[in-house]
């Protein structure tokens, strides 16, 4: 009867979930059945493990914004930002996320950049929240003399008024309040 019951709760799980990526029924390495996801690339993989850590570990802080001096450095190629004595090359191909770093909201200390060698990011924004006011985003930092980048996931928050999709008004009064060092990137 145990067997019954858990195969329907099996089936139901994997027939009516509402999850987005599709469960499997595998053995593991000591041959019990376990249930494990399925993602058709390593991209939908990663928006998965975001999503959980923003889920499970999240918790409201509130970081300071950078009080030094900030330069930005434009060269034909990339573009550097000099905090203080710290350089950071910024990879972005929208060009609209290049605030977040000049307007000092997210600092080299604050994604482990503490020499002045220069620290390479790329940068993504994850587009799956469900309140307004509040923005996540998916850093890849490169630190000198590393082979893999660091991941690094922050999320920025702003109480005010704004138009939803603009993100220069957003930053204007936004803050950090979640940052989380994430794993090497292999």
């Amino acid at each position: 009867m145990k067997i019954i019951l858990y195969l329907i709760f099996i089936f139901s799980i994997l027939t009516f979930g509402s999850c987005k990526y599709p469960l499997t029924i595998q053995k593991n390495y000591y041959d019990k059945l376990t249930l494990k996801r399925e993602f058709a690339n390593e991209g939908e993989h990663s928006a998965f493990m975001s999503r959980k850590v923003f889920r499970k570990k999240r918790h409201d802080e509130s970081y300071p914004k950078y009080t030094g001096k900030i330069e930005t450095i434009v060269s034909k190629d990339e573009m550097s930002i000099l905090y203080d004595s710290v350089i950071i090359r910024i990879g972005v191909e929208d060009k609209r996320y290049l605030d977040i770093f000049t307007s000092g909201l997210i600092w080299p200390q604050m994604i482990g950049c503490w020499s002045s060698e220069g620290h390479g990011i790329s940068i993504t924004e994850l587009y799956d929240l469900q309140k307004r006011h509040k923005r996540r985003f998916e850093f890849w930092v490169w630190q000198p003399n590393s082979m893999n980048p660091q991941s690094f996931l922050i999320e920025l928050t702003n109480e005010g008024k704004f138009k939803q999709n603009n993100l220069e008004e957003f930053l204007k009064q936004a803050k950090v309040t979640f940052v989380y060092k994430g794993g090497i990137i292999i």
